[in-house]
């Protein structure tokens, strides 16, 4: 039985889908879809703030005075997180919750979270205040440092995180190469060619890749795709999907490559051993437009087929001849 991700009104308003049966297929495919990440699988809100998130800017003033409040437990980080989703959304985050937020860095419990927090908001001033941290002879500082500024999108902190990313900075560089896909710096790209060249970090900084979307790096991604171990391959092709995401056939880099691509897609999506890779060679090939029937979704992604959908025949060799 499938778990029930949205009603069928969310799958008529938002997806499309209609029929009952259609419903139902996708219920299980976000099953299947679920059992090789949940992070994959959008869930149902459970925020104990989700009334404020939903109401976006106006949640805001709610918010702020809970702060204000005595609080107890876990709640006020609650209330952070929930500044947080709303930040994210936000062109311009109103100064009177950053400055609400930063009253809390000092606090020993929640300071991080508020840190985070504010980074988000895209504070400038506190974003710029941090960059001091690149100068820190602790790993562990320049990671957090390298985090915030992620976070934050903060094009400033580039040079800083381009003259960092170095094998000698081992600890550190997951959290720089991570930064760098936040930023979507195309400036970086050669640094994270050379990461791949050099055998360092090569799943960051293929999703790094990813994330920056240039059309133009397909091309690094395609030797992993093929030849790649398995955990690479398998972030090559997520790194795929997010150049695709914003795919545009007149795009001359991609023509060239776009059959080729069809074809080494499909072969994984039906025939590759790892179901994760399985599942983004077939998002690859919805996002350049290709359209596949629930017999191959459900063999790309492991689906089992219910008893009363099967015909004799199908039952016949699911279960052996009764």
């Amino acid at each position: 039985m499938a778990t029930e991700h949205f009603n069928p009104e969310i799958y008529r308003s938002f997806f499309g889908v209609e029929e009952e049966q259609d419903i139902q297929f996708a219920e299980e495919m976000l099953d299947a879809v679920g059992a090789i990440d949940r992070a994959l699988v959008p869930r149902a809100g459970q925020h104990p703030y989700m009334e404020q998130i939903k109401q976006g800017a106006e949640g805001l003033s709610d918010l702020l005075g809970y702060l204000e409040e005595p609080m107890p437990g876990t709640a006020k980080g609650d209330v952070l997180d929930a500044f947080a989703y709303i930040f994210l959304n936000m062109e311009e985050v109103p100064q009177n919750a950053l400055d609400a937020v930063r009253e809390l860095l000092k606090d020993s419990t929640f300071g991080p979270l508020a840190a985070r927090t504010l980074a988000i908001g895209q504070d400038q001033a506190f974003l710029t205040d941090m960059m001091q941290g690149f100068a820190s002879d602790d790993p562990g500082e320049v990671a957090s440092t390298a985090m915030l500024m992620g976070y934050g999108r903060f094009r400033p902190a580039l040079p800083a995180l381009l003259g960092l990313l170095s094998p000698m900075r081992f600890v550190e560089s997951r959290a720089i190469i991570w930064a760098l896909g936040e930023l979507a710096a195309e400036e970086a790209i050669p640094h994270l060619t050379q990461c791949l060249a050099e055998g360092f970090r090569i799943d960051d900084a293929l999703i790094a890749l990813g994330k920056i979307g240039n059309v133009g790096t397909v091309g690094l991604l395609v030797p992993y795709i093929m030849q790649g171990e398995t955990e690479s391959r398998a972030m090559a092709l997520r790194a795929l999907s997010m150049v695709l995401e914003n795919y545009n056939d007149s795009e001359d880099a991609m023509e060239e490559l776009s059959e080729h691509l069809h074809e080494m897609l499909n072969h994984i999506a039906l025939e590759d051993k790892n179901r994760t890779s399985r599942f983004y060679a077939l998002l690859c090939l919805g996002r350049l437009g290709e359209k596949m029937d629930q017999a191959q979704i459900r063999q790309a992604l492991d689906m089992s087929i219910a008893d009363e959908q099967m015909s004799s025949f199908q039952r016949f060799f699911v279960k052996g001849k009764k």
